[in-house]
């Protein structure tokens, strides 16, 4: 076998590599016996001469499925040609060194599958992903997703999923998202919100279906964009584009339908309110829609994927402009309301109590905590005893 010869054949390897550029997490434990066994396979494998064993046969395998991919390749009568494909082989199974970035590895014989439903195509901070019975993995691009499996992210941290002809899932800061459903039989795809928040950007399916449900509503859909943020006893719902329909869980089981640039507000009681956006919501939802959709996501390299985000900056930076502006022109109409003005542009409800004393408080009521009833005025946060109020009243 002479050095052309050599050559050629890595050059098919490294084509193959570049187009099968999947991951799979090492733990720590493999990796170190990896590490140890490199040296010590090597040699066996340059010390053997007729001998194929199962670097050997690794080293076949991987010739004949060259050859079923059209790549035209001979072993003839010469056994270097067998010792050097098994000696690469041998390091492309169990180098943790040359093979490792960050904590995964390139792993051609783990390809995902071509029917691959859902894959991690960016993320940032701490973006972890549980299999069923396992712990938190760290989030990869490339990274298959599947059914079941959940989606954590935490402080200023992003996790971006493409769900095959579905669209994609976007989980921000802090967030809990189960993929309770990923195209089953039916073509339905769930995710189950249980904190924080998730943006679905979705295409105009055709026979899928996608939703999100929390605590105290069902968000479905067919093409649209929407974020959708979960908090104690209430879920908001902020449409960008399209329609949706949710369903609230509570005792009043409200059926809306939410249209394009409007908010609801689900409360566990099964009550709706709705709101116009503002214009810092829409801005936002925009900066957030600005991720893709990649089209022939399996011919692309992780490299690729990457760059893909990156070109995305200069459009995030002259929204984050916008919103800038728009909260400096906030600032000067917010010192101008009146509290309770102030809380009709947050699109809270506003309630009056009527105290023993004879006093009246207007504002939001948050909650109530050890005996307390706690209210946001517009101009500060205050906790009246439960006991004091004898009437409450909802005003507009």
């Amino acid at each position: 076998m002479n050095g052309n010869d050599i050559g050629v054949l890595t050059e098919k390897i490294r084509e193959i590599l570049k187009k099968y550029d999947f991951y799979y997490e090492v733990p720590q434990q493999v990796k170190q016996r990896m590490l140890a066994a490199k040296k010590r396979t090597l040699r066996s494998i340059l010390k053997t001469e007729g001998s194929l064993g199962v670097t050997g046969g690794a080293a076949l395998s991987l010739f004949f499925r060259l050859r079923q991919m059209g790549i035209s390749l001979s072993f003839g009568a010469s056994s270097g040609i067998v010792k050097t494909a098994a000696a690469f082989a041998a390091i492309v199974l169990i180098s943790g060194a040359a093979l490792t970035v960050n904590r995964y590895v390139i792993a051609p014989y783990t390809a995902v599958a071509p029917d691959m439903r859902g894959t991690v195509i960016y993320a940032v901070g701490e973006a972890k992903i549980q299999r069923p019975g396992a712990v938190p993995a760290d989030a990869a691009i490339k990274m298959p997703v599947n059914e079941h499996d959940i989606l954590l992210t935490g402080d200023k941290s992003r996790l971006v999923v493409q769900i095959q002809e579905v669209g994609t899932i976007t989980v921000l800061s802090d967030s809990k998202v189960t993929l309770t459903s990923l195209l089953n039989k039916e073509g339905h795809t769930e995710a189950f919100l249980d904190s924080g928040k998730v943006f679905s950007k979705i295409l105009k399916l055709r026979r899928q279906t996608y939703g999100v449900k929390s605590k105290t509503c069902v968000v479905a859909v067919r093409g649209t964009e929407f974020l959708t943020s979960a908090s104690e006893g209430a879920t908001e719902v902020q449409l960008r584009e399209g329609k949706v329909q949710i369903t609230a869980l509570g005792m009043k089981k409200e059926e809306t339908v939410l249209g394009e640039g409007k908010s609801a507000m689900v409360r566990e009681d099964g009550s709706v309110r709705i709101r116009e956006l503002t214009v810092i919501e829409k801005l936002e939802l925009e900066k957030l829609a600005l991720s893709p959709y990649i089209e022939n996501l399996r011919d692309k390299t992780s490299v690729e994927i990457e760059a893909i985000f990156q070109r995305l900056s200069e459009a995030e930076h002259e929204i984050d402009e916008k919103i800038r502006k728009e909260l400096i022109k906030l600032r000067e109409e917010w010192r101008r309301l009146s509290p309770l003005d102030r809380l009709r542009r947050q699109g809270k409800p506003i309630s009056k109590l009527h105290l023993r004393g004879g006093e009246m408080i207007a504002g939001s009521v948050i909650g109530s905590r050890g005996g307390k009833t706690i209210v946001d005025t517009g101009a500060g946060v205050i906790r009246i005893p439960a006991g004091e109020i004898i009437k409450r009243e909802e005003i507009d």
